[in-house]
């Protein structure tokens, strides 16, 4: 699948959060409400839901190599972010007496 055929997933920002000196009833309620707020702002803009104990991304890269920032790739099972400016290492190399190995994944 290309990039520019992979469906883009609107980032919804967080509302924010009462503060702890609220009265806690005062409170419990300012958490729901922010919740009901954020669950239908989802339902208004398409943003699945994501809940659950697992979530299951078939197709990610395993490797930042070639992706713009802000993109994900797994990273041996771990969900990745491709940060700006970082190195990308791509193989590895090892000297010892008997000579030198390197290798290119």
């Amino acid at each position: 699948m290309s990039r520019s055929s992979q469906p883009l997933i609107a980032i919804i920002p967080a509302l924010p959060k009462p503060p702890d000196s609220l009265p806690a009833d005062a409170r419990n309620y300012a958490n729901q409400l922010v919740k009901a707020l954020e669950d239908y702002i989802r339902l208004q803009t398409g943003t699945p839901l994501l809940r659950g104990s697992g979530l299951f991304l078939p197709g990610l890269p395993t490797s930042e190599y070639g992706l713009p920032p802000d993109m994900v790739f797994s990273n041996n099972g771990v969900l990745t972010l491709v940060r700006a400016n970082a190195a990308v290492v791509t193989g590895s190399a090892a000297v010892s007496a008997l000579g030198h190995v390197t290798t290119h994944t």
